[in-house]
């Protein structure tokens, strides 16, 4: 055919628009496939924040009363992380990864958390509290700080428990709703306390009472299915468990020799038969 170059030169420029739509529609497909990666691995989380926000960035700008919904917002969290919560703030619906989280300021609360390796009370929380509320499973809780009404844990598994805290009360609580209840596997109490309960069906499984501790306190509905006290040095016993309702179970009580514990080792509240 005859050649016309105003022809070729028309069929060169539209090929060169089409190879740069084909490499723009290449970029934005790859972009897309990035958010679809990261989304899946924060457990199918979509929306809300970008990925490239850390879930410890998110943690340290919110605000008080602020709620951080893993289920609604796509953040990096890394496996094994650490976080220190210093306001109340409330983190629910996803996985952590196995994290630690450390609270610092009252009013925190971890809600319908899957993979949390351990909570930490710290010393800052003073009085104040927090709550652990439908968790799955968690290995290691170390209260540190907190008052008489401080510790809340509902619908969770604790599997080691270690109370440092002078005076603080932990505190069993029904969960409407839930399928599970509260309970804590192994206690290690260090110091003078309180353990308390609403609920019959929750439970304090093992016990345990170091020499040094004046007295425990178990309150409400407390269901304790083994108490060990811990002889002092010269072999008796200084510890006090002290029950203040009529409801409070405790199945075994003994030292570490295996001895029941006598009338003095364990005393009731005035009108608790």
């Amino acid at each position: 055919r005859k050649f016309n170059l105003k022809e070729e030169r028309m069929n060169t420029k539209i090929s060169r628009v089409i190879l740069v739509a084909v490499a723009m529609l290449m970029v934005l497909f790859a972009m897309g496939c990035k958010d679809i990666t990261t989304s899946l691995d924060n457990g199918g989380n979509t929306g809300g924040t970008s990925g490239t926000v850390t879930l410890k960035e998110r943690i340290n700008n919110a605000k008080a009363g602020e709620e951080i919904d893993l289920g609604k917002e796509t953040l990096t969290i890394p496996v094994g992380e650490s976080y220190t919560v210093d306001k109340a703030i409330t983190i629910k619906n996803g996985d952590a990864k196995n994290a630690t989280f450390t609270i610092t300021g009252s009013g925190a609360t971890l809600k319908n958390m899957r993979n949390i390796e351990s909570v930490i009370a710290g010393e800052e929380l003073g009085n104040g509290d927090l709550a652990i509320r439908n968790c799955y499973e968690i290995n290691e809780l170390h209260v540190n700080g907190g008052g008489e009404n401080s510790i809340h844990i509902s619908a969770t598994i604790i599997l080691n428990m270690e109370v440092n805290k002078e005076n603080v009360r932990i505190v069993l609580e029904d969960e409407t709703g839930a399928s599970s209840k509260a309970s804590i596997k192994n206690a290690e109490i260090n110091v003078t306390c309180t353990l308390d309960s609403d609920d019959a069906q929750t439970a304090f499984e093992n016990v345990n009472v170091s020499a040094e501790v004046e007295k425990v306190t178990l309150s409400g509905k407390a269901n304790v299915e083994t108490v060990l006290v811990q002889s002092k040095e010269d072999g008796t016993i200084g510890s006090t468990i002290h029950v203040t309702s009529n409801d409070v179970v405790i199945k075994e009580a003994s030292d570490e020799n295996g001895f029941g514990l006598d009338g003095d080792s364990i005393t009731v509240a005035e009108g608790v038969i």
